[in-house]
């Protein structure tokens, strides 16, 4: 079941709202104590909204030392969860690549060998959508495999039949390395598959075989 957007604001925030809420029990606590054992002047109520100097001060130095406090660990607790996801990804992506390496060795089919390495790429959960396409030494289109991406892709293969190369495939063409696009919705602008990305980053590669 996906989490609802405010749901995960709350689980990223939790250690700062929890100290927050213990600020408050804090401030509650201490005017109930003073009223309790130190008062015999005032109410409750006007302990609690309006202390004296020196309770004033003793408070406001506990609610800042909680504050502080649960700011500064719900940073590294973010960064940690950070971590680990990036640590995940990675495993996911290797665990990918590990078994597309068994799949070249197994099958012959060049297209299905297409289809089954965005299958597997998908299903280990280290990418959400996965597209290859083969070309042959003009650019023009064999064919292409998706996993992942709905009837979007149909659209996207025909403007590519009409010979308009997509920018991600002009980057991946002229380096030699992979290229990662952190703004797929600005730098793919007339892509078709642009909006179904987001905010997430794309990776873009060039497989290239030489006979």
């Amino acid at each position: 079941m996906k989490e609802k957007p405010q749901y995960k604001v709350i689980l990223k925030y939790k250690i700062f709202i929890i100290g927050f809420i213990i600020s408050i029990a804090f401030w509650f606590v201490e005017s109930l104590l003073h009223f309790l054992f130190f008062s015999n002047e005032f109410d409750f109520i006007s302990l609690f909204f309006t202390p004296t100097l020196h309770e004033l001060w003793m408070r406001i130095a506990g609610v800042a030392f909680i504050i502080i406090f649960s700011i500064v660990s719900n940073y590294f607790f973010i960064r940690v969860q950070q971590s680990k996801r990036k640590i995940k990804h990675v495993s996911s992506v290797l665990k990918a690549i590990r078994h597309v390496n068994q799949l070249i060795t197994r099958e012959k089919d060049r297209e299905e060998l297409v289809q089954k390495s965005c299958d597997i790429l998908i299903e280990t959960r280290g990418f959400l959508s996965v597209w290859i396409v083969l070309l042959d030494q003009a650019l023009n289109l064999i064919f292409a495999s998706k996993a992942g991406i709905g009837e979007v892709f149909e659209l996207w293969e025909e403007i590519f039949k009409k010979g308009e190369l997509p920018k991600c495939l002009i980057l991946a063409m002229e380096q030699k390395k992979s290229a990662i696009i952190k703004n797929p919705q600005i730098f793919c602008d007339l892509c078709p598959l642009a909006k179904s990305y987001g905010d997430r980053v794309v990776m873009t590669s060039r497989l290239e075989y030489l006979v």
